[in-house]
């Protein structure tokens, strides 16, 4: 079952040589819901380092992301998107880094029932969602450990990290594809590697539904309709 992990390990580290030696591998569900089971994998070395990763299973039924056509089977439907993804990946480390999750690769094969199987590994990206952070300074507000002035302030940053976040993306896929659902549960804040009070950075975590040529005010309407365009979100 753990055969694939040494090599999305080796691919998403982007290291020349053998994939590592792996000892041991525990998974943990993070979400169940939508097209796909998500989990956590923690993956021992025999080198003793421990290494985080995400494995995402898709649901047994059609899960429709890219054009698909009537003659095409679920099989051929699931394969499509996973590899899209993984390509997407790939475009998106080269063009902006730390956007979206590097590729560990796809996997596709038949079980012992010959039912078709599939499996994508992207790196773990810690952090919190930007709905979780905005649900977590109205409890800061609610229990008067934040002032009415800075919950506003706090909620009015991360949606305007949000916003800038998928229009980066937007810029980054070459101004003509487009996530259906920016949602704030697919951007996760996180404060990168550097000195104390540096600013927070988001990555995208999921990419629902990519639409092709869009244009700017597509995007803007997307986001408009996601996050509202108050004076203050501009």
């Amino acid at each position: 079952l753990y055969n694939f992990l040494p090599q999305a390990l080796h691919r998403i580290q982007g290291v020349a040589g053998v994939p590592p030696a792996l000892q041991a591998a525990t998974l943990v569900p993070l979400a169940v819901g939508g097209g796909m089971a998500v989990y956590k994998i923690t993956a021992l070395l025999q080198s003793q380092q421990t290494q985080y990763l995400v494995c995402k299973i898709p649901h047994q039924r059609r899960i429709v992301y890219t054009a698909t056509t009537d003659h095409q089977t679920t099989a051929d439907t699931t394969r499509q998107l996973l590899n899209r993804l993984v390509e997407l990946a790939d475009h998106l480390t080269q063009r902006a880094p730390g956007l979206f999750p590097r590729s560990g690769g796809a996997w596709h094969w038949y079980d012992n029932e010959g039912t078709p199987r599939h499996l994508l590994v992207e790196e773990f990206i810690p952090g919190l969602s930007v709905e979780r952070l905005k649900h977590h300074y109205e409890q800061q507000w609610m229990a008067n450990q934040l002032r009415a002035d800075l919950y506003r302030q706090h909620r009015t940053a991360v949606e305007r990290l949000a916003v800038a976040t998928f229009v980066r993306l937007w810029d980054a896929l070459d101004r003509r594809l487009f996530t259906s659902d920016p949602s704030p549960w697919n951007v996760l804040v996180h404060q990168p590697d550097t000195m104390p009070g540096s600013q927070p950075v988001a990555t995208i975590i999921d990419l629902h539904g990519l639409e092709e040529h869009v244009g700017l005010t597509h995007v803007v309407q997307r986001l408009a309709a996601m996050y509202g365009m108050r004076q203050d979100m501009l």
